[in-house]
C-alpha cells in the first residue's frame, strides 16, 4: 500500500459512520475490498469522493408534501416483489429512482432517492420519509425537490409519464412495445403488481386516481 492510499483509506474508515444509505454500504464494501486487494484508480476516486461527503454539513428537511398515494403504489408492489422501484423523468435533472429502504437499512420504509444507474455509479441523493419530509446530503440538484412534489401529488401520473416519454416501463425499466403500454407508460405485469390499470381504453383520470 503507498503512501497516499493508506491515509485515504484510514479517512474515510473513519467518516464512514457519518455516511447515509447507499453511500455508507458503498464506502464499506470499499474498505472490505480494501483489506484483501489493492483498489483500482476508480475506487480510489470514490473512496476520496466518499470521505468527502461525510463532511459535509447536513442541509434542513424539505417537505414534499402528502405521501400516501406513493407509499400506497409500494404496499401494493410489496406483495409480488422484493424490492420494487419507480423511474421517474424530472425536468433538468434526468432519471431519476425511487425504492423503499428495506427493515435493515438505517431508516427502513423510507424512500431512497438516487440517480438511475448502476449501484456505486449513481449518486444518492437523500431520502424521504413516511412524514413526507425529504433529507438531502446536500448534492441534491436544482429541480429534483420540486420534481418529488409534484410526483406526492400526483404518483402514478408522473411516474407514467416516464414511460410514455422514455419506451421504457417506469417500474422495471424494460423497454414496452405494446402499445396499450406505451400509452400509460408501464407493461401488464407490473400494472398487477402496482395495482395499476392497463389497456386500451384505460382513463386518465381512472390511472391518476389509483394512487390517490
Amino acid at each position: 500500500m503507498d503512501t497516499f492510499t493508506e491515509p485515504a483509506l484510514n479517512a474515510l474508515s473513519a467518516a464512514v459512520a457519518r455516511l447515509s444509505g447507499s453511500d455508507r454500504s458503498f464506502a464499506e464494501s470499499l474498505l472490505s475490498q480494501a483489506a484483501s486487494r489493492p483498489l483500482s484508480d476508480k475506487q480510489m476516486f470514490w473512496v476520496r469522493e466518499l470521505t468527502g461527503r461525510a463532511s459535509q454539513p447536513k442541509p434542513a428537511p424539505v417537505d414534499i408534501g402528502e405521501m400516501a398515494g406513493i407509499l400506497r403504489l409500494f404496499d401494493t408492489a410489496q406483495k409480488h416483489l422484493k424490492r420494487p422501484a419507480i423511474v421517474l423523468q424530472v425536468a433538468g435533472v434526468g432519471e431519476v429512482r425511487i425504492s423503499r429502504a428495506g427493515v435493515n437499512a438505517r431508516v427502513p420504509g423510507s424512500l431512497n432517492v438516487s440517480e438511475n444507474a448502476p449501484y456505486g455509479v449513481g449518486r444518492w441523493f437523500g431520502r424521504v420519509l413516511t412524514s413526507g419530509q425529504f433529507e438531502t446530503r446536500g448534492c441534491a440538484p436544482d429541480g429534483l425537490v420540486e420534481g418529488l412534489k409534484a410526483f406526492a401529488e400526483d404518483p402514478a401520473g408522473v411516474a407514467s409519464e416516464h414511460g410514455r416519454m422514455t419506451g421504457r416501463c417506469c417500474f422495471c425499466n424494460s423497454k414496452l412495445t405494446d402499445e396499450r403500454s406505451t400509452g400509460v407508460g408501464y407493461g401488464q405485469t407490473c400494472a398487477k403488481h402496482f395495482g395499476l390499470p392497463w389497456g386500451a381504453k384505460v382513463p386518465s383520470d381512472d390511472l391518476f386516481a389509483r394512487a390517490l
